[in-house]
């Protein structure tokens, strides 16, 4: 009898290695596809840099774009100022 529970454990173990010697295959074909689509850390350094530098670039274009409004605006105020005067100076 004892042959026979040796052989039922030896093939129950043999069993439970043939699983986790899947499971070990499955996780590390998992971690080679993680770690192909992976970016290294200088290019995600770079990304990053590059993305910071846009932001940066928009919002010195909102920053030229409102004081060039805020110059239009003086221009038309000034303008409007000249126009009255020289109406006033006209009814003189």
């Amino acid at each position: 009898m004892e042959k026979g529970n040796e052989k039922v454990a030896v093939a129950v173990l043999k069993a439970e290695l043939k699983s986790l010697s899947n499971s070990i295959e499955r996780i590390e074909s998992f971690l080679l596809r993680n770690q192909e689509n992976a970016l290294p850390r200088s290019e995600a350094e770079l990304k990053f840099k590059q993305m910071k530098d846009e932001i940066n670039e928009i919002k010195n274009d909102k920053k030229q774009e409102r004081s060039a409004k805020e110059a239009r605006f003086v221009s038309w105020c000034a303008l409007a100022v000249t126009l009255v005067f020289s109406v006033l100076n006209y009814m003189k």
